[in-house]
């Protein structure tokens, strides 16, 4: 259920169009199935490039925006996650699991990055 609805909100919210720096990096990467990348498979994400590749076939939406789907099922799984570790730390309070997942996948910066394409990395100086 809160992976259903996390899914729902990230996926409704995602990015529509091309992106910028990295996240467009990654999504320009994704569409010329560039899995290796030119900074080194430490700061290549290939599984990120791989499953961008293999939902561009979906013919579901924009492109871009397929790219995006994956960054939102991918929070809204660690959203569920942590409900599910809630629930088994605080098994008397079940409700204490939903207010962490809503707050954990409202937060400004998760609910950022679920609605753009983007692998956490640091570019090098």
């Amino acid at each position: 259920m809160v992976a259903a609805v996390a899914a729902a909100v990230f996926l409704l919210t995602a990015q529509r169009g091309p992106a910028w720096q990295d996240s467009g990096i990654f999504q320009w990467r994704m569409h010329t199935f560039d899995p290796s990348g030119s900074l080194g498979l430490a700061l290549a994400h290939p599984l990120l490039i791989i499953l961008g590749r293999c939902v561009s076939v979906i013919p579901l939406g924009a492109e871009v925006w397929r790219y995006n789907a994956i960054s939102a099922l991918a929070a809204a799984v660690a959203t569920a996650n942590l409900s599910i570790l809630v629930r088994r730390l605080v098994p008397k309070v079940p409700v204490a699991a939903y207010f962490a997942a809503g707050a954990f996948g409202l937060a400004h910066t998760v609910w950022w990055l679920a609605t753009i394409t983007k692998a956490t990395h640091s570019w090098p100086l």
